[in-house]
């Protein structure tokens, strides 16, 4: 296990700041693999376990890390409200991978910032844009993170308030033009906006008690199994390459992993 361990921090470029340190991480490590190796031999799951750059952690560490945006309950009230347009739509294709058609960009690393819901937006409006225009264009994150005073930043949000500030902006800077820091700072919002199509409201569909924001990139069926395709901000070490495959049509009415309780698009 030793060695797994030393490989494993050669891989991700992992250091502690003394031998103490990496030796409790040590411990960490050693029980969350063979927490993923016992789940992996048990044979009756529709998914597997790898080990990643988040290998030394908790998972109470991970979840206050990665998962803490906040979206408790609350009661819709603005005028952007509009009924769920597709709600009786009928005769769908059987998958749909957005990706295969350029309305995807590449998974980020959204780090230690808890800025999940404007990753999840953002991915949402490239989406719209490159469907629409034919371009796919890599939008600011910073953006929104430097210049939306209305959200709470790193600390977790909603999708509704990056999509507010957009309709408000009038557009969105470029990556390229605004790229992310993951830290933020000063509003420098006299970058051009890359966004051609403005947003001109947004539509959703709500639950409670929500700590992560994800964007849905397509739907398909594998093993018989139907799923979601999600894009996550873990970057492409985390999942199937920074995406996950959760299964739709479940029981539950909020969906696996609680998918359903917080559907948010944005409309031209």
């Amino acid at each position: 296990m030793s060695i797994k361990y030393e490989k494993w921090i050669a891989q991700h470029g992992i250091s502690y700041e003394n031998e103490e340190v990496k030796e409790a991480r040590f411990q960490i490590f050693k029980d969350n693999v063979r927490h993923i190796e016992k789940h992996n031999q048990e044979g009756n799951h529709t998914y597997k376990l790898g080990i990643n750059e988040f290998a030394d952690l908790t998972n109470e560490e991970f979840l206050a890390k990665y998962a803490i945006s906040s979206m408790s309950s609350f009661k819709v009230v603005s005028s952007n409200q509009s009924s769920f347009e597709y709600k009786n739509l009928k005769n769908v294709a059987p998958s749909l991978d957005w990706r295969d058609h350029n309305a995807v960009t590449a998974v980020r690393n959204q780090g230690s910032c808890g800025c999940c819901f404007i990753f999840s937006a953002v991915t949402a409006l490239e989406g719209l844009e490159a469907i629409l225009s034919g371009n796919l264009i890599e939008l600011s994150k910073q953006h929104i993170l430097d210049c939306n005073y209305d959200h709470e930043a790193c600390k977790g949000g909603r999708q509704d308030h990056a999509f507010e500030f957009v309709i408000k902006n009038g557009g969105l800077a470029s990556e390229i033009d605004y790229p992310y820091t993951g830290i933020p700072g000063a509003c420098a919002n006299n970058k051009p906006s890359s966004l051609s199509s403005k947003i001109t409201s947004f539509d959703w569909e709500c639950e409670s008690n929500v700590n992560h924001g994800v964007a849905v990139v397509g739907y398909g069926e594998s093993e018989r199994v139907k799923f979601w395709l999600v894009k996550n901000s873990w970057g492409t070490g985390w999942g199937e390459d920074g995406y996950v495959r959760l299964q739709r049509n479940v029981d539950a009415k909020e969906g696996m992993c609680g998918i359903a309780k917080f559907g948010c698009y944005p409309i031209v």
